[in-house]
């Protein structure tokens, strides 16, 4: 039973309501006739706030959305199963949030805060609305097909079209919608209306695809139903043959050539390992030959024909000098082969090495896969 609804804005008026049948009428004048009955004394609004208190989302365009109203805190009082005294529904225009007194949710470690001098605990409209659905409407779980919001539509129409029809609470509400909280209300089984609903909408669906079908795009987008066919025999047919292989455990011809690539793959990164291996000792190898080469010291010739007393001849010191050109000349060629065979060898290293990142980049198989995909058998 509701007890009382107000506003801490004095531009709503308080309203009481008593045991028994409350009914709210316009104010007759001596002006009035018998068609005047909507005179603005708040009787829709009364609707709305009453549905605005008790989990209703706020839209943009609700009213309990506009900036006039962002400072007012709306009020309900109300009977509720389970505690002796009066429930207090507290919430702020344009809030998502509702302050309860007391806490009727049953959250565990939920928070309370002062509220107008009172300890108010505040919940979100997804929790005040599962509330509802439980302690008033006794539904079983979240996940129920019914809705609380729904079953309040039905105790209080909005609007003319709310007022059309007894079994729906508005004039866009489907029929299969209506039917299953009709169901609950009347103690009748939800399973089968909601089952009622989802066979009422594939076969709105097939309706709608039936009537799409006869337009001529359509047959140029998706294709004629002749087209189709085939193409669903072909594609059913190559899934009853990779059943019929994956039954018998047989390798799947795709498999085969992905292991024969792969084994490929890593026979040729074997040789390219191997290739840098040998490099690199080369490598160190002639750098160590070009830091050995040095020309052959000659002096000690001079110095042991003086010390045996002979004097070198022109002739012999002439073919001594070329002897020491052609030295020179074969260390110096040395020198430059060790060279230019190094500089290869690096830049080989170095292709070898750009191309190993190529390959960690996704542009190859890196050697690991390659190998686990040679393994497998399936």
């Amino acid at each position: 039973m509701l007890h009382r609804l107000g506003s801490d804005d004095d531009r709503f008026r308080t309203l009481s309501f008593r045991s028994g049948l409350n009914i709210v009428v316009a104010e007759r004048t001596h002006r009035s006739t018998d068609t005047d009955s909507r005179n603005g004394t708040g009787k829709t609004s009364m609707v709305e706030l009453l549905h605005f208190l008790l989990g209703a989302t706020t839209r943009k365009n609700s009213v309990w959305a506009h900036e006039a109203l962002a400072r007012s805190v709306f009020d309900l009082e109300m009977d509720w199963p389970g505690i002796p005294e009066a429930l207090r529904v507290l919430r702020r225009s344009g809030s998502a949030k509702v302050f309860l007194q007391p806490d009727v949710t049953r959250k565990r470690g939920g928070s309370e805060q002062l509220w107008h001098g009172q300890l108010a605990g505040e919940v979100s409209l997804t929790e005040w609305q599962w509330a509802i659905e439980r302690d008033l409407y006794g539904f079983p779980s979240p996940d129920y097909p019914a809705s609380g919001r729904t079953m309040l539509s039905f105790a209080m129409r909005r609007g003319l079209d709310g007022l059309l029809s007894p079994t729906t609470s508005h004039a866009r509400q489907s029929v299969q919608d209506a039917q299953i909280n009709l169901c609950h209300l009347f103690g009748l089984d939800v399973g089968l209306a909601e089952q009622y609903r989802v066979l009422a909408t594939q076969d709105s669906t097939r309706k709608k695809l039936v009537q799409a079908a006869k337009d001529p795009v359509w047959g140029k987008i998706v294709g004629r139903s002749a087209e189709l066919r085939g193409e669903i025999g072909a594609v059913e047919q190559r899934v009853l043959e990779l059943q019929q292989q994956v039954k018998e455990f047989r390798v799947l011809p795709e498999h085969e050539n992905i292991r024969a690539e792969a084994d490929a793959l890593d026979r040729t990164i074997r040789d390219l390992r191997d290739r840098d291996a040998v490099d690199r000792h080369n490598l160190q190898d002639m750098r160590q030959a070009a830091i050995d080469v040095v020309e052959p010291d000659d002096r000690y010739l001079e110095q042991a024909y003086a010390q045996l007393d002979f004097l070198i001849g022109h002739e012999v010191r002439r073919r001594f000098d070329d002897v020491r050109a052609f030295h020179q000349t074969v260390v110096r060629n040395r020198e430059k082969q060790l060279r230019e065979e190094s500089a290869r060898i690096e830049e080989r290293l170095a292709e070898s090495a750009r191309s190993g990142n190529g390959s960690r980049n996704g542009r190859r198989p890196c050697w690991p896969c390659s190998t686990r995909a040679g393994r497998s058998t399936l």
